[in-house]
């Protein structure tokens, strides 16, 4: 995506790309890419602790107190009085035990503030304030507003701005309770360390990124290729007057790649200097897609579109407020979001502390299909070359690895969004 405006295809470019694909790996084809079971290798460490939590939902603490969890800590550490102790935090350890995480991958705690602790202690803990949760998640509440943990659950999604939690000792039972993930009573977060990076495939699954800088797609070309998603430019804000324009090829390119099966994701050119502007600018996008069966993440494009630009004088602060204020808008409406840029404008311009789980799809171009890249951050897709060579595309193309399976992701038979209504 990146300079775009400035980007003239010609035939040396072609073919100097064709070389570069060739040797490098950015040529789409059958020999080069990931069969079509990617997804089944997954590391599923996440399914299983939320699975394993989902499956306690209903579960009472006997007449005396009494419950599993607790008779499990006790016989632990030796202590009989845990059996019939208070059992939130116990039984959020006892699943992570069942999912089959070890004490050094979990931490098996009977109170909050030691668990808080190792969490610290493990630079794995967050503050609610600069962080999104992941399922999995440890979520330890204030409920009283007193600076106190007082409960403890498990994050079982974050979607559409909302936080749907399975907590131990909620009225004597396990139960699924939900949050504005803004909620005040939200104290902080843990991620489990047998949690990190789980979930990510462990062969990507690759795909493009369209405008109408491609020219006419030949779908049905494409369609011979190992190409399973694409990215398809809806619009932009112009870098003078901010006024909104659409990409010229955006229905048909939508039509064409949902037309031949692909999971398809739509991105934005933002130019906007203030909260305000990024919303109306996540609301534009909302609008344009609303008719289209759209999978994978609504992505904000933040990048340097000219020297002139009318958010060139944008404050760190004021660029990540904006980047965040666009994605909340777009999860709360009940799709994915996501951050596309360049390696060094992430470090750059943006405050990637305020940033820990946000999706993440970053821009270096090693060009070599298999490498990887040196961005030091989380990130779901990595756009690794400008210069593939697609069936059907004339000239070249973005190509990018995927590393999360978004599609197994949004399952939820439904009841997640009833949840809320």
């Amino acid at each position: 995506m990146k300079f775009k405006w400035l980007k003239r295809v010609t035939v040396g470019t072609i073919m100097a790309a064709i070389c570069v694909a060739a040797l490098c790996g950015g040529k789409i084809s059958a020999s080069a890419a990931p069969s079509e079971e990617t997804g089944a290798a997954r590391n599923d460490n996440v399914k299983k602790l939320v699975k394993v939590a989902k499956n306690e939902i209903g579960y009472t603490e006997e007449a005396s107190g009494w419950t599993k969890y607790g008779q499990w800590y006790a016989d632990m550490v030796g202590d009989q009085e845990y059996a019939t102790a208070n059992w939130s935090c116990m039984f959020a350890a006892w699943c992570g035990k069942e999912a089959g995480l070890s004490e050094d991958e979990f931490g098996y705690f009977g109170y909050t503030g030691y668990w808080v602790s190792w969490f610290k202690n493990n630079n794995a803990y967050h503050e609610p304030q600069n962080y999104k949760a992941q399922s999995g998640d440890i979520v330890f509440f204030d409920t009283n507003k007193d600076g106190k943990i007082d409960n403890v659950g498990i994050v079982e999604k974050n979607s559409w701005g909302k936080l749907s939690v399975i907590k131990g000792n909620v009225n004597k039972t396990v139960t699924r309770v939900k949050y504005s993930n803004k909620d005040e009573a939200i104290y902080g977060y843990g991620t489990p360390l047998g949690l990190e990076n789980s979930g990510r495939l462990a062969k990507p699954i690759l795909g493009i990124d369209v405008s109408s800088y491609n020219g006419n797609i030949d779908w049905n070309q494409v369609k011979t290729s190992d190409v399973k998603f694409a990215f398809v430019r809806c619009g932009y804000r112009g870098y003078g007057q901010g006024t909104f324009a659409k990409d010229k090829a955006f229905e048909k390119n939508m039509q064409g790649a949902l037309s031949i099966g692909l999971d398809v994701g739509v991105y934005f050119v933002t130019q906007a200097i203030t909260v305000e502007e990024a919303i109306e600018e996540a609301d534009w996008v909302l609008n344009l897609i609303k008719n289209y069966d759209v999978k994978y993440p609504v992505v904000i494009d933040t990048e340097q579109a000219s020297p002139t630009e009318r958010s060139k004088d944008l404050t760190k602060s004021e660029r990540t407020a904006i980047i965040k204020a666009f994605c909340d808008r777009v999860e709360e409406k009940g799709y994915k979001s996501q951050i596309y840029s360049g390696k060094y404008w992430f470090k750059d311009k943006l405050n990637m502390s305020e940033l820990e789980g946000y999706d993440i799809w970053v821009a270096e171009y090693t060009h070599n299909q298999n490498g990887q890249t040196s961005f030091e951050h989380d990130y779901s897709i990595w756009q690794y070359s400008d210069s593939g060579v697609v069936p059907g595309i004339n000239g070249v193309v973005d190509v990018n690895n995927c590393y999360v399976d978004y599609i197994s992701d949004d399952e939820d038979d439904g009841w997640f969004s009833n949840l809320f209504n």
